[in-house]
């Protein structure tokens, strides 16, 4: 089985862009974090998205560094906001209660205008 996890970027419409693909979880989430990091360190956009369309699982060590990303950006008072959300890990979202301290989308266009862009 395969523990890859891979970033690619895109900046849209003021929008820093973070395309995840592949699988987090206590095998790879110290190098998803420092991934995600490394995507936001000098940000200048006005709103991080981040595209789960090719996320196919995640666990609490994966949802940890979300909380992280998310509170560093907001922190630089800019939106988050996760999109494309298979069920299973829309379902891992809504029951640990992320949805309510997050924005959650069904769409990259959702997420855009949940983010004010």
């Amino acid at each position: 089985m395969s523990y890859e996890i891979s970033l690619t970027l895109e900046e849209l419409e003021s929008a820093l862009i973070i395309n995840v693909r592949g699988r987090v979880d206590g095998m790879n989430a110290s190098l998803f974090e420092e991934k995600v990091r490394e995507a936001v360190k000098n940000f200048n956009n006005r709103a991080v998205i981040m595209d789960a369309e090719d996320l196919v699982y995640i666990n609490s060590a994966g949802l940890r560094v979300l909380l992280l990303l998310s509170k560093s950006v907001r922190d630089a008072r800019k939106p988050f906001v996760l999109c494309n959300l298979s069920t299973p890990v829309m379902e891992l979202i809504m029951i640990s209660g992320f949805d309510k301290i997050m924005g959650v989308c069904d769409s990259r266009a959702a997420a855009f205008a949940q983010a004010g862009l």
